[in-house]
């Protein structure tokens, strides 16, 4: 019987091995996914840090759609969201 790793991150499951291991590590979904689940245990004051020091994304500002959505590198945050965020 063949062991296999289960990554939690993307819920697959893989043959073990080290470099099949290091291989899915530093993959591109699974460092999204892996970066999208310690988002959700940042507090508001930590989120508004972040979202302060980025750029705002010209596409999305300037009312078109953003073709990289949630992996763009700028801020997609409206001032409402930022006042939420504030008050939070």
């Amino acid at each position: 019987m063949v062991k296999r790793y289960y990554c939690d991150y993307c819920d697959a499951s893989y043959p073990y091995s080290v470099e099949a291991r290091k291989k899915h590590g530093q993959g591109h979904f699974h460092q999204k996914l892996k970066k999208l689940h310690y988002e959700k245990f940042k507090s508001s004051k930590e989120k508004l840090k972040y979202e302060l020091q980025r750029e705002k994304c010209k596409s999305f500002h300037s009312g078109r759609q953003c073709l990289y959505g949630n992996s763009c590198i700028y801020s997609h945050l409206t001032a409402t969201d930022f006042e939420n965020l504030h008050y939070q």
